[in-house]
């Protein structure tokens, strides 16, 4: 995971609990962000997440689904992030995410893996 804006010292921490998770993200040294939720595995390839920044409204929580499908070629992951308060907390999300995918890409790349493309086009249900 990424934060929209990073540099050399941006970090990620990610504590998991039964069903719960939080993810606190660092920033110059800094905590800059904490997210936390309820996750679901619905199948082997599909995800869903409760989703609440610290610091936006107290009650907005908004969801996340990720689908993973896998192909001959390559694999693709299926991102949509519904209820978002704001415009500000939409773009913030779309720049985490789309950084946070840029990322595993980039791993799955470096690793010799076979290729991975995303995709935000489609939500993914229970």
């Amino acid at each position: 995971m990424c934060l929209p804006v990073a540099d050399a010292r941006s970090r990620v921490s990610v504590l998991r609990v039964s069903q719960s998770y939080r993810i606190d993200f660092y920033r110059l040294g800094e905590l800059d962000t904490s997210i936390t939720g309820l996750f679901k595995i619905c199948q082997p390839d599909k995800l869903v997440l409760t989703w609440r920044k610290f610091g936006v409204l107290d009650d907005a929580q908004s969801v996340v689904n990720i689908h993973i499908q896998e192909g001959s070629a390559q694999s693709s992951v299926k991102l949509r992030h519904v209820g978002l308060p704001s415009f500000e907390e939409s773009r913030w999300h779309w720049q985490m995410w789309n950084n946070s995918v840029k990322k595993l890409t980039g791993l799955f790349e470096y690793s010799g893996m076979v290729d991975t493309a995303a995709n935000a086009e489609t939500g993914v249900n229970c």
